[in-house]
């Protein structure tokens, strides 16, 4: 920017410093709240993602029926077929522990003697798990292994009881040695049990049930799966391991959709308050515009003029918004995960995932929404004659001329508002309903301040 012009900018900001910090700070809670929700939604994605590929290890299919239990019998009929390398059954249940830091925990039941080719855990490394503690983990009732995590996370060490809800009732769970899983990914951020398959569905009073049943085939594994599939009984699928993680991808868009067009709306407000900021000083230096043009400035650059004093705002606002956003991300984890873990799956997440790419799109979002907001005002002020900035008959007759097309548009916008809400009536997307809470704000945000000239006494032309 020409020197000159910055100076004239500096000296209007130093002056009506309310107004502008009123504008940078709408930037900055609409950005703020956009990045939370963003950091937030991929934070719980990324835990879940791992807990995911903790409990499938090497697993390239797996066995399950949706809503419904495997018979155990299954198993032993899948292990025997020729394509099958290695099988592994599974009792899988998430339980509440009602000790210090309550929280869920995984409880993974499993046969250690299929587990190896599968989910390659360190006992040794861990707590040096012997032949006594082993024996112990595959013969006594409620015998379990803990994660490194949450041994550390709850001091717990063999011979400790670990207090858990099952459904409503009360048990008393013994540890009787500490894993560790390769890679260090844990799901639920660590929570997670191991436990006897036989134990397990003792515990969980699912004898000969199972949950699914994890495979490793040999040879072309397209060809061996399409036999395999050929041999299941009718409502027993063949999924990959992954398709979980896919199914929770979408959950947790739909849920953050919900919350990005909340987002989105502080967002607009602060869009309208910079489009007010800028044209209230467009009207309160009409005369210093005037002056410029007389001088030889152009219609450009009073454009570009007051465009760079909206985007250098809203460049402010925007770096203060992705501060404020880390913050309220750590807080909107707390309540994303929680209503995850309510409607869907459970979900644990501790600590804000903060990924720079959304770093980036949350300010660049703050920036292109500030222009956008400035660009009106600003071409108004370009596009003013020089005649015009000293007669303020001619610019009051301009305002009092457009006070009819606003009313019209915002009677328009609540007419689309409300056309999506009848057809949010239907079992539609909710689309038209965040298109209708946007057209509704903007409905009323059109009129002013033009609109409110008729009720608005200083608003009115002043005889002579």
């Amino acid at each position: 920017m020409n020197p000159f012009l910055f100076r004239i900018s500096l000296s209007h900001f130093t002056e009506y410093p309310g107004r502008t910090l009123l504008g940078i700070l709408g930037i900055a809670l609409g950005t703020a709240v956009y990045l939370s929700i963003s950091l937030a939604a991929a934070s719980a994605l990324k835990s879940f993602q791992a807990g995911v590929t903790a409990v499938a290890g090497k697993a390239q299919w797996r066995l399950q029926s949706p809503g419904a239990p495997l018979s155990e019998s299954l198993f032993a009929r899948v292990r025997r077929l020729p394509e099958v390398k290695a099988a592994a059954p599974v009792v899988e249940s998430v339980l509440e522990f009602t000790g210090p830091n309550k929280g869920p925990v995984l409880l993974l039941g499993i046969d250690p003697f299929s587990e190896r080719p599968f989910r390659n855990y360190d006992f040794k490394a861990a707590s040096g798990l012997d032949r006594d503690a082993w024996i112990k983990f595959l013969t006594e009732s409620g015998a379990v292994l803990v994660s490194e995590r949450l041994a550390a996370r709850q001091r717990l060490k063999p011979g400790d009881t670990l207090p858990v809800l099952v459904g409503t009732a009360r048990r008393n769970l013994k540890v009787v040695g500490v894993f560790r899983s390769p890679g260090g990914l844990y799901p639920l951020e660590g929570a997670m049990l191991l436990i006897d398959l036989a134990g397990a569905q003792e515990l969980l009073d699912r004898v000969g049930q199972l949950d699914y049943i994890d495979l490793i085939f040999s040879g072309d594994e397209a060809a061996a799966a399409a036999r395999v599939s050929q041999n299941l009984p009718p409502g027993v699928d063949l999924v990959r391991p992954g398709s979980q993680g896919r199914q929770m991808e979408g959950m947790v868009a739909s849920y953050r959709l919900n919350l990005t067009v909340l987002s989105a709306i502080a967002l607009f407000v602060g869009m309208f308050l910079i489009y007010q900021s800028v044209t209230l000083s467009v009207v309160r230096r009409r005369r210093e515009i005037g002056l410029l043009r007389t001088l030889g400035m152009g219609r450009r650059e009073v454009l570009l003029l007051f465009l760079a004093e909206g985007l250098a705002g809203g460049a402010v606002g925007g770096l203060l918004g992705l501060g404020l956003g880390v913050v309220l991300g750590k807080s909107a984890l707390g309540m994303m995960t929680h209503n995850l873990s309510s409607l869907y799956t459970p979900v644990q997440a501790g600590e804000i995932f903060v990924h720079t790419p959304l770093l980036l799109q949350a300010w660049g979002l703050a920036v292109a929404a500030t222009l956008l907001a400035a660009w009106i005002p600003a071409r108004e002020a370009a596009r003013t004659r020089v005649r015009a900035v000293w007669y303020r008959e001619e610019l009051e007759e301009r305002v009092q001329s457009r006070t009819g097309v606003f009313f019209g548009l915002g009677l328009l916008a609540l007419a689309l508002a409300g056309v999506f809400v009848l057809l949010r009536l239907g079992s539609g997307p909710s689309l038209p309903s965040f298109a209708a809470a946007f057209l509704i704000l903007l409905a009323f945000g059109l009129p002013h301040p033009p609109g409110l000239c008729p009720v608005h006494p200083p608003c009115r032309p002043h005889p002579g």
